[in-house]
């Protein structure tokens, strides 16, 4: 679930999902120029780490990109996990 925080200015997410070990805050930020939303959370794994993320979802007419990153522990480097590409359906011809 997500939504605009007014007294924070920025775009919360809030992510439960049964393959991660504990629920996830994302805060994000719309690039209007770019038509893109830029979220970035960190996260324990479970072994008293925290992972940083960043994801990013560019909107292109009927198509949206999703891209999820971590980025390294050593170096900031992002490596992408996941890249979904949404397009939108195009209507069924009127009859």
């Amino acid at each position: 679930m997500w939504g605009y925080d007014p007294v924070a200015k920025t775009y919360v997410n809030t992510w439960v999902d049964t393959n991660d070990l504990a629920v996830r805050t994302d805060y994000g930020y719309w690039h209007e120029p770019e038509k893109t939303m830029v979220w970035s959370s960190k996260q324990n794994d479970g072994q008293g780490h925290f992972v940083d993320y960043r994801i990013t979802e560019e909107f292109k007419g009927d198509t949206r990109v999703f891209t999820f990153y971590q980025l390294g522990l050593a170096k900031p480097a992002p490596h992408p996990l996941v890249n979904i590409v949404f397009t939108k359906r195009k209507p069924p011809p009127v009859r």
